[in-house]
């Protein structure tokens, strides 16, 4: 795991360069589609704004297919891509709103 902790780091957040990954748990559970591994880690991570990040994360893998199940951040302290995500969203729709406004004049 921790060779590819700049790829779990970036599957949640936009920015920022991983440092260090702790493994805390792995489990086998059963599923309705078959058994499934859940690993809990927190990953350490520096960004432009945040010099001490961190973001514990619960990432469930399908044995069968070998393909990830979910991906759920259980605590951080940093944004990410799915904040962004929403924020873009709504600033998206408010420029629209202001453009269309603008326009009607």
């Amino acid at each position: 795991m921790r060779a590819d902790m700049q790829t779990y780091f970036d599957q949640v957040h936009p920015i920022g360069t991983a440092k260090d990954l702790k493994l805390h748990t792995v489990t086998t559970v059963a599923t309705e589609i078959g058994p499934a591994a859940e690993f809990v880690y927190t990953i350490y991570w520096e960004g432009p704004v945040q010099k001490d990040g961190f973001t514990k994360c619960l990432w469930v893998i399908d044995l069968e297919s070998e393909r990830t199940q979910d991906l759920i951040v259980l605590n951080t302290n940093g944004i990410t891509n799915e904040q962004v995500g929403q924020w873009l969203k709504t600033g998206g729709k408010v420029a629209a709103t202001a453009l269309a406004a603008k326009m009607m004049k």
